[in-house]
C-alpha cells in the first residue's frame, strides 16, 4: 500500500472508529430513557385502571381486564417492569368478575 494512502485510511478509520463509539453511547443513553419513559407510562395507566376500579370497589369488565394484562404484558415482559405494576396487576385481574383473560396466570 503506498504510503500516501496509508496516511489517508488511518486518520479516517481513527475518526469512523470514535464517531461509531460516540454514537452508540448516544443511542444507549437515550434508548435507556425511552424504555424507563414507556415503563413509567404504563405503569401510570395501572395505577389509572386500579384507580378507577379497584379502589372504587367496581366490577373489571371483560375489556378492562384485557386492556389491563395487554399492558401489563408490554410492561413486564417487553420492557422488564415488575414490583408496584405486578401488584397494581394482580389487584386488578382479582377483582375481574368474568371469565379469565388469556393470561391471567403472572407471567
Amino acid at each position: 500500500m503506498p504510503g500516501w494512502l496509508q496516511q489517508l485510511i488511518v486518520p479516517l478509520a481513527s475518526a469512523a472508529g470514535g464517531g461509531l463509539l460516540t454514537a452508540l453511547a448516544v443511542m444507549w443513553r437515550y434508548g435507556h430513557a425511552l424504555i424507563e419513559g414507556m415503563r413509567a407510562i404504563m405503569r401510570g395507566e395501572l395505577h389509572r385502571i386500579h384507580r378507577e376500579t379497584v379502589e372504587k370497589g367496581l366490577p373489571v369488565s371483560m375489556d378492562v381486564a384485557q386492556e389491563t394484562d395487554d399492558i401489563y404484558k408490554a410492561y413486564h415482559d417487553g420492557l422488564h417492569g415488575n414490583g408496584l405494576g405486578t401488584k397494581l396487576w394482580r389487584e386488578i385481574m382479582d377483582s375481574h368478575n368474568g371469565p379469565p383473560p388469556e393470561n391471567k396466570e403472572e407471567p
